[in-house]
């Protein structure tokens, strides 16, 4: 079946309900640590992800993303880049994610690097030392270049093959492509059942006529 006459992959019967909202991933990427360097002493907070400190000025630590936003906010610390979003770390995974670009391998990423990437931006965009703008960019073509390896990646299913291999892919990734893959397993399910039911209706036949015989 082709795409002229489905449309684009990523239109077919499409069903916001099967997808978290961006901002349902952001939440649950919060969680994830990163670090930071204290503006002030503190004892060990309890948290209901486990415990965080003690804190010392100047002194790094890693806590959880939400909490590092708040002390940000506070200005009681500053967050410090993860260093795969730094801006030669981000280069080069923009320069491998293009050079495999006509075999479809997508590069390990940080499971969470949209959501990440886009609340550090948002939110703290000191972090990024004056080059946010371009970090900005450098995300951006590098969710370009992997969203046209998963489109390519996805025709096998598009084409009824029964399994198409994907590694590497992150959170947000796989919250897009949901629907075009539930919608496609449903769609192998009724063809399962409509050979299975045709198989049942020829076997019957043959039984009636050998009777008949």
């Amino acid at each position: 079946m082709s795409t002229a006459q489905n449309g684009s992959l990523w239109s077919m019967r499409p069903d916001e309900e099967m997808k978290f909202a961006p901002n349902e991933l952001e939440f649950l990427a919060e969680e994830e640590s990163i670090e930071i360097v204290p503006r002030f002493s503190f004892e060990i907070i309890e948290l209901l992800s486990g415990s965080v400190g003690p804190f010392e000025p100047r002194v790094p630590i890693k806590v959880p993303i939400w909490f590092a936003l708040q002390l940000r906010e506070r200005q009681m610390a500053t967050i410090q880049l993860p260093d795969w979003l730094k801006d030669r770390e981000l280069k080069d995974l923009k320069a491998e994610e293009e050079q495999h670009r006509e075999n479809n391998f997508m590069a390990p990423v940080n499971f969470h690097y949209q959501e990440i990437s886009t609340l550090l931006l948002r939110h703290s965009a000191d972090s990024f030392s004056g080059i946010d703008g371009e970090a900005k960019i450098d995300v951006k073509d590098v969710e370009e270049i992997r969203e046209s390896k998963l489109h390519e990646s996805l025709r096998d299913l598009q084409e009824y093959h029964s399994v198409t291999k994907i590694p590497n892919i992150s959170a947000m990734e796989i919250n897009r492509i949901r629907p075009f893959v539930l919608n496609s397993l449903h769609r192998f399910r009724d063809l399962k059942d409509a050979d299975d039911s045709f198989s049942g209706a020829q076997s019957q036949s043959f039984d009636s006529q050998n009777r008949s015989l």
